[in-house]
């Protein structure tokens, strides 16, 4: 880069310490080359043999997730929308960058966004009709009852695989970023990216546990397979974008045979911040 463009970058990031957190919320996200992280979703996607879809527009970006959800933003893909709450954004990614923090949370969301998504209506009666909702990995199991009045009145929902889906959506998420800074030079100084990355392992955020989760799922089926850690990953990045279910017949079986029976359901309702301590013990084995 440049001296000055790298003095550019320096005083950008500098000025963002300075003003009220939602204007830094704001410049983040109008910052963002679209163009360019479009063309990387679309390269990662390609190798997978799915077509990525267009990002969602940051015209369809609001900032007004409420506080009380703590979360730092959530993705609809009925409507393409995404929602983003400063206040956790701010809590979470302050105190080391909060430029980097936003770009990153904007990569998990759009992940979702591009991975395999449907909806289907898998039984239906007089009484009632059940509705399975993908994304990506993630499916949910909705139960509808059908009243007198004609209304239609949800009763109960099962989600299943949320922190599988969830890792890997986050460490994709930060597979997609580093290579963004990598290309574009102007949105950070490598001083600043490589004290983001360095920091945000340890930072208090439910992306790191499961992270870590999975990474000890991909390496106990590499270590049962005989085969690289990576070939595990990109598979399982793969099944995220083509829609191949973990809830499939001939992988359950594959699973149990592997960490014990039982472990596919038990690892199908492990929540994001639920205790790991039952699901390590089968990946132990």
């Amino acid at each position: 880069m440049e001296q000055k463009n790298f003095e550019s970058v320096r005083r950008i990031e500098q000025e963002t310490k300075m003003i009220p957190f939602q204007e830094v919320l704001q410049e983040s996200i109008e910052s963002v080359d679209r163009e360019l992280l479009q063309s990387i979703f679309d390269e990662r996607l390609r190798t997978y043999g799915v077509t990525s879809r267009a990002l969602v527009s940051k015209d369809s970006f609001t900032f007004d997730l409420p506080q009380e959800l703590k979360a730092f933003a959530d993705y609809s893909y009925r409507e393409q929308k995404m929602r983003f709450s400063p206040y956790w954004l701010e809590y979470r990614f302050g105190a080391i960058n909060p430029r980097l923090g936003i770009c990153l949370i904007e990569c998990h969301e759009q992940t979702h966004h591009m991975s395999h998504q449907a909806c289907n209506l898998i039984s239906e009666d007089d009484q009632q009709f059940v509705v399975r909702n993908v994304v990506g990995l993630r499916e949910a199991y909705q139960v509808n009852v059908k009243e007198e009045s004609g209304q239609v009145k949800k009763t109960s929902s099962a989600h299943l695989f949320t922190a599988l889906n969830e890792g890997l959506t986050e460490m994709f998420s930060r597979e997609i970023l580093r290579e963004y800074l990598t290309r574009d030079t102007q949105y950070a100084s490598q001083e600043s990216v490589d004290n983001f990355f360095e920091k945000l392992p340890q930072l208090e955020i439910p992306y790191n546990p499961v992270i870590e989760l999975v990474q000890q799922l991909i390496d106990a089926v590499a270590i049962k397979a005989v085969i690289e850690q990576s070939v595990v990953r990109e598979a399982l990045y793969a099944a995220m974008f083509r829609g191949e279910a973990m809830s499939d017949p001939v992988l359950v079986q594959a699973f149990d045979e592997m960490f014990g029976e039982g472990f596919t359901q038990k690892f199908a309702y492990h929540g994001i911040k639920q205790d790991a301590s039952e699901i390590l013990n089968h990946l132990a084995q």
